[in-house]
């Protein structure tokens, strides 16, 4: 398992060296998006807390699921422009990155004592979260694969 410190030393070593400068976390007061913003959440995870608690595991970090930090992102787009075309302007040359999602489900299954396949699962549900994001985004025309 690649541990998150790492993963984040790499994003930093990463962006220094192609000049990118770091993004202001959403939730930040007065912070400036003028170079981007970052929605991501240490700890989160990509089921919601009430699917969690369904499968008695308890989020102990953090109730930003996924979906919560794509209603941000949602959200953001909107004081940014007001019609698709302005949107699609805006996020022509946008980098739009999602990674990692799913593991702290995981974690926190297993830190729990819940059994593997207790975890296992949660496989379906992870998948289906982050393909739905995915879909959205792809549908609405927020992101374009290219």
């Amino acid at each position: 398992m690649i541990n998150k410190t790492y993963v984040c030393i790499f994003y930093v070593l990463a962006a220094e060296a192609l000049a990118l400068p770091l993004l202001n976390p959403y939730l930040q007061k007065n912070a400036s998006f003028s170079h981007g913003v970052n929605f991501a959440v240490a700890g989160s995870t990509s089921l919601s807390k009430s699917v969690l608690l369904q499968n008695r595991i308890v989020q102990p970090a953090t109730n930003s699921s996924l979906s919560v930090q794509f209603n941000w992102f949602k959200n953001h787009l909107q004081t940014l422009c007001s019609f698709k075309t302005e949107c699609a302007h805006i996020l022509k040359n946008a980098l739009f990155m999602v990674g990692e999602i799913g593991g702290n489900d995981f974690n926190y299954a297993f830190l729990q004592r819940k059994t593997l396949d207790e975890a296992r699962s949660l496989v379906p549900h992870v998948v289906h979260q982050v393909v739905d994001i995915a879909d959205v985004s792809i549908s609405n025309h927020l992101v374009k694969l290219t």
